[in-house]
């Protein structure tokens, strides 16, 4: 072979060289910019509501280099079939991007740093479980995550404090947390941690109510059930057949349960800025509604409290008219029942006097009769013996007739 064949074999295998080159180095430029444009697509729409199980030959799901099935429309509006683990914790990372230090609990240390893939384990006491950079490949494992992670919380009264120390934003939120600070029973603590939560999620004054009132009544198993119930809701495909629906409800529940702003950073990226953007701003309309609901309901309250206050007032005077006539009535009862105590002790004083007298007028009639027998009783034997002297009389003058006669 000559020397001009020499240098075209030699030519050859560098512009080969050359063009492998440029070819990988397009590949890595091409893959480069692929996963920003799904980036930013998933920064815009969220992640896919659900992704299809795993192939069974899919490989080790521990490989950090394996690939997550993941359902997505990339670049050019075809379907992303997966993507790499690497992927989606580069994207979460963004949770904690330029985030303040977390913390820690009242009376804990500081808490140490939190692992990429902080799961149902947690970590240290004061690190948000909610809003951290474990990475997720749809928006239901993120809700299924954020249960798990809430159950974790409600195990401990320091996680549940700590968490209420991030969200307290406002002079009354500090002063209500003041007063659950010295509270170490998690069943005890449960309740308040769980109404604060409900309340953000509650779309009437009722449900509101209903909230204050468990809370009130430490029915901590009540809030869990309810709770849980808006999870089970937006996790089971079966209880909501529109998907955009489904949506919504998943995207209202996830905002609504932590008001710390790394949770709502993952929850902007879980959900997607479009989804996440119109939700606030449909619960901020929700909640000027109630507001207004509450200011309706206390000019409700007011006009129904003067109309009841002038209708009280007007039978408290009527009353009150009633009640001196009753007390003037009674005084000059009393009088009259003293006038009338006084005439009965005078009348009492007298029948005791009349009674002394009859008494001894009854002992002198007494005396007088029982003289009067004595006389009746002589009287009577007088009496029998003027009877007796009568009859002798008489029977002397019948003897001396008969004897005169017998003269003759």
């Amino acid at each position: 072979m000559g020397l001009l064949g020499k240098l075209l074999i030699v030519f050859n295998l560098l512009a080969g060289g050359g063009f492998v080159y440029l070819a990988s180095q397009d590949w890595v430029k091409r893959q480069t910019l692929t996963a920003a444009d799904l980036r930013h697509r998933l920064t815009l729409q969220g992640l896919p509501l659900e992704n299809p199980e795993p192939a069974a030959d899919a490989g080790d799901p521990n490989d950090p280099d394996a690939e997550v099935p993941f359902a997505a429309e990339g670049p050019g509006g075809v379907t992303v079939g997966s993507v790499s683990k690497k992927f989606l914790e580069s994207y979460f990372k963004a949770v904690t991007d330029n985030a303040p230090p977390a913390a820690a609990s009242p009376g804990a240390a500081a808490p140490a740093p939190a692992p990429a893939a902080e799961g149902a384990a947690g970590a240290a006491a004061g690190v948000n479980k909610l809003g951290s950079t474990e990475p997720v490949a749809s928006q239901v494992a993120e809700v299924k995550r954020a249960r798990a992670a809430l159950q974790n919380i409600l195990a401990s009264a320091e996680e549940m404090q700590a968490s209420l120390a991030r969200q307290a934003d406002s002079p009354e939120a500090k002063a209500e947390l003041a007063q659950v600070r010295a509270v170490t029973d998690p069943a005890k603590l449960a309740p308040y941690f769980l109404s604060k939560i409900l309340l953000r999620q509650a779309q009437t004054l009722e449900e509101r109510a209903e909230v204050f009132k468990l809370r009130a009544a430490g029915d901590g198993a009540r809030l869990t059930e309810l709770l849980l119930a808006k999870f089970d809701r937006v996790i089971d495909p079966a209880k909501t057949t529109d998907e955009g629906e489904r949506r919504f409800r998943l995207a209202d529940l996830l905002i609504t349960l932590d008001t710390d702003a790394l949770w709502q950073k993952r929850v902007a990226l879980v959900v997607g800025l479009r989804n996440y953007a119109p939700r606030v701003s449909a619960q901020s309309a929700r909640f000027v509604e109630l507001a207004a609901q509450v200011e309706r309901r206390v000019e409700q309250d007011q006009v129904a409290f003067v109309e009841t206050y002038y209708e009280l007032q007007k039978l408290a005077i009527d009353r009150t008219l009633r009640v001196n006539d009753s007390e003037r009535a009674k005084a000059g009862l009393l009088k009259q029942v003293a006038r009338d105590a006084e005439v009965k002790a005078q009348w009492e004083t007298q029948v005791a006097k009349y009674k002394g007298q009859l008494a001894d007028a009854r002992a002198l009639v007494n005396a007088a009769l029982a003289r009067q027998a004595k006389v009746e009783a002589k009287l009577f034997e007088v009496q029998r013996t003027v009877g007796t002297t009568l009859d002798d009389l008489f029977r002397l003058e019948d003897e001396l007739a008969r004897r005169e006669r017998g003269g003759r």
